[in-house]
């Protein structure tokens, strides 16, 4: 996903979608698809017991330790001990 995809999809120009974004959500267009793919990182971790290492590959991450500092940045929490707290009611 990218934002002059995103734009060519609703037919507005990228400057456009970008400045509408930035003002609408205070967040840049880039900021909101990571925070998309960490919280469907999160909902994975929670509820699988997929790999951190595929969860993160599905997400769109092939650098692991960019993964895990986002993550860890956005939640406060490594992946690895929020999967420890869903503890064994994960399917």
């Amino acid at each position: 996903m990218t934002l002059v995809s995103t734009a060519a999809h609703f037919g507005f120009s990228p400057n456009y979608l970008s400045e509408r974004i930035r003002r609408e959500t205070g967040r840049t267009f880039k900021e909101l698809v990571v925070l998309q793919r960490m919280s469907m990182a999160y909902f994975r971790i929670q509820n699988s017991r997929d790999s951190i290492q595929e969860i993160a590959e599905e997400v769109g991450y092939e650098n692991m330790s960019y993964f895990y500092r986002k993550f860890q940045d956005i939640y406060g929490i490594r992946p690895g001990a929020l999967r420890n707290l869903a503890g064994p009611s994960t399917p």
